[in-house]
């Protein structure tokens, strides 16, 4: 089996652990952003499934870097599209939650990125 599909289990994995570690040292109460973990959990698997699927059909071609990143571009694309990406910076909590969501991504894809650059994964074959 391919080192990348478990790294990129790992980019969402590791997005839904940052993000429990985000919402739990945010001063918002528990009770309204509680649930924002496995809203990321929930979005994160068709994540993986889609980048998983790309990455299966464009494995001979050396854009193994572009794949990693695309969870991150998928999930900003998700909330461009639903337009809350542009409440990104509201005091509210549905802006928390959406920023948790982004920082939460990012970190764990710039972590991907790195390990796949540690296992050789992003070097040609």
């Amino acid at each position: 089996m391919d080192k990348m599909y478990f790294i990129l289990l790992g980019i969402v994995i590791l997005a839904f652990i940052s993000n429990i570690l985000i919402i739990t040292k945010s001063s918002y109460p528990g009770s309204e952003v509680g649930v924002g973990p496995i809203i990321q959990l929930i979005v994160a698997i068709p994540l993986f499934l889609i980048s998983a699927l790309v990455y299966y059909f464009t494995k001979n071609m050396q854009i193994n870097f572009w794949i990693l990143l695309l969870p991150l571009f998928l999930e900003l694309a998700y909330f461009a599209y639903t337009k809350d990406l542009f409440n990104i910076f509201g005091k509210d909590n549905g802006a928390f939650l959406i920023r948790s969501y982004i920082y939460a991504i990012a970190l764990s894809t710039a972590v991907g990125v790195l390990a796949a650059w540690m296992l050789g994964v992003l070097t040609k074959k």
